[in-house]
């Protein structure tokens, strides 16, 4: 009851270095425990602009430590193979295959302890669409041992020339300037 009500009361704090004071709610003041969702990377790529490519592994246990690497393979429309692309381990991120060089850079985790292996690729062309493979190489540190584990994740990414926003801003261009057209034609008409 007593957090209920803190909760609702107001703190001043002295505003460092400016002798102001901040107004803090106290319920931002607690301790806050962050939380992980595997959501589904995006597939739709638009040619020539810089694309996300996400892929979360969220660890069971968050008070298990662990040491990840996480490694992006990639197999484009049409062949068989994979190729081995990127690869991280705490603090390196390291882009392997020359046609993704300066392409390529880390937005995951960083640290030992991986569960987001995201990385923005820029400059997207049609070559780039295929299949991408993420695999997180997870040690988990637990009292006595350790457990090895491995997630793999895959993502078909497409390319196109025009994103839905893009598209979605070019009918809504093209409509509205029929219309004004189309209410120049009246006017003319009503002359």
């Amino acid at each position: 009851m007593d957090f209920f009500f803190s909760a609702l009361k107001y703190r001043s704090w002295a505003n460092a270095g400016k002798g102001g004071n901040l107004r803090v709610p106290t319920s931002c003041l607690c301790e806050c425990m962050g939380g992980c969702a595997e959501v589904d990377s995006k597939t739709e790529a638009v040619r020539g602009e810089a694309f996300v490519l996400g892929c979360i592994s969220c660890k069971r246990r968050e008070e298990v430590s662990a040491i990840t690497t996480l490694d992006w393979h990639f197999k484009p429309q049409g062949e068989e193979n994979y190729t081995h692309i990127f690869h991280y381990e705490h603090p390196t991120a390291e882009v392997l295959d020359e046609a993704f060089m300066g392409r390529l850079d880390w937005l995951g985790t960083l640290g030992e302890d991986v569960q987001a292996g995201t990385v923005a690729m820029h400059n997207i062309s049609y070559d780039d669409a295929g299949t991408y493979r993420c695999t997180f190489t997870r040690t988990l540190l637990l009292a006595g041992f350790r457990q090895h584990v491995t997630v793999e994740k895959e993502v078909e990414l497409s390319v196109v020339d025009v994103g839905e926003n893009q598209l979605f801003v070019l009918l809504i261009f093209t409509f509205t300037r029929r219309l004004k057209l189309k209410f120049v034609e009246e006017k003319r008409v009503l002359r």
